[in-house]
């Protein structure tokens, strides 16, 4: 293999990963996604409505900005809709569009019931057109920050169980949750983990 040869290859795959973006926005990275389409197709063999979404990215500032290893939590509402809510407000999306990330995990209502409450909230909000609280304020029920959400949906399980007031409410928090237990879950290997929760 020629020097030319590999200068050629090295560019290229060098330049592959540099994107632009409209205002002269230029970012270096890595732009594949880490979920592929077979964690896809699992997470659709498993997804059930009710179900609680959490995701990441691994090369976004938002996820630096929220702590802990999740940065954004959703609800699953049935028929590949999901229903969360972005800085422009409460939105609903397909669910392959959701799953463009890298990594995602899938937690489920341990109490059906309460599955029925969640998507039931889910929509009412939707319908609502409820804002994005750039305050973060748990007292304010008018507006919601994403894991403020999913927590009003699922009837505000971490506030119960917490001895302290609660000031954030982190994706993470959701995998510590007594009302839910992990379903599915890729790693960095990309293998799945499937296994019930304790508080």
């Amino acid at each position: 293999m020629s020097l030319w040869y590999k200068f050629k290859r090295w560019f290229l795959s060098w330049s592959a990963d540099i994107r632009i973006y409209p205002g002269g926005i230029i970012l270096f990275g890595d732009s594949h996604y880490h979920l592929k389409g077979d964690d896809m197709r699992e997470i659709l063999n498993v997804l059930e409505p009710g179900d609680i979404l959490l995701r990441r990215y691994s090369h976004y500032l938002g996820s630096v900005l929220v702590p802990g290893y999740f940065s954004h939590a959703a609800v699953y509402v049935g028929d590949d809709q999901v229903i969360h809510i972005l800085g422009e407000g409460i939105t609903k999306e397909d669910i392959l569009v959701f799953m463009r990330c890298d990594d995602m995990a899938v937690l489920r209502c341990t109490e059906p019931d309460r599955r029925d409450k969640v998507i039931s909230r889910a929509w009412d909000q939707l319908a609502k057109g409820v804002e994005y609280d750039y305050d973060f304020d748990t007292d304010d029920s008018s507006k919601f920050y994403c894991t403020e959400f999913v927590e009003y949906c699922l009837g505000y399980p971490t506030r119960e169980r917490s001895m302290f007031e609660v000031k954030q409410i982190l994706p993470d928090s959701f995998m510590a949750s007594s009302v839910l237990d992990l379903v599915w879950k890729n790693n960095k290997n990309n293998k799945i983990m499937s296994r019930k929760l304790e508080c």
